[in-house]
């Protein structure tokens, strides 16, 4: 990973229990520590020691994997979460999108992804004890879920119902921010 060109080394916290770190900045809000290392731009040496491999493609990616610090399901629920704002945003140029036999518009398929990427995120962050991301994420996965279903079904109750869950939401992350 590289900050501000410096780059990290990276690692599980073994720290206090509070998740103080004994050193070094966790950007990331995470349970993932880091720690500046030497680098030597000119040879590469700051990315081999990143991973403990070269960076001349030792591995499907490995050096930049790694100075990258991707995790898989963190991305997951990042990518999602793009295509549902990628297709809403696709809905005005393109038409009907066939998903098997049935022809659905963009702004159809977006609820669907993001509902699954909100959805995702809830345990993703719930894990990783970041409780009211968790519990945001949850929650507007459930919302969105009922956006899809409720148009899918024609049913105006459950659309509306749904809104009124994101209202809600939004409402409750309003109250929380004002305690931090």
């Amino acid at each position: 990973m590289s900050t501000g060109g410096v780059f990290c080394r990276c690692s599980a916290d073994s720290s206090t229990a509070d998740s103080t770190p004994a050193k070094g900045f966790n950007p990331f809000g995470s349970k993932r520590w880091c720690e500046p290392i030497p680098t030597n731009a000119a040879s590469g040496e700051a990315l081999a020691a990143v991973n403990g491999q070269s960076d001349r493609g030792d591995g499907p990616g490995g050096a930049i994997v790694a100075a990258l610090d991707v995790e898989p399901w963190p991305a997951a629920v990042g990518l999602l979460v793009g295509l549902g704002g990628l297709l809403f945003l696709l809905e005005p140029v393109v038409g009907p999108v066939a998903v098997g036999p049935v022809r659905a518009r963009p702004v159809a398929l977006s609820t669907v992804a993001l509902a699954a990427g909100f959805c995702l995120g809830a345990p993703v962050f719930l894990r990783r004890g970041r409780r009211v991301f968790g519990i945001a994420h949850g929650i507007f996965g459930v919302a969105w879920a009922g956006v899809a279903v409720g148009t899918a079904a024609r049913s105006e109750a459950v659309v509306v119902g749904a809104v009124l869950l994101v209202v809600a939401g939004t409402g409750f992350l309003i109250a929380r921010a004002r305690t931090w």
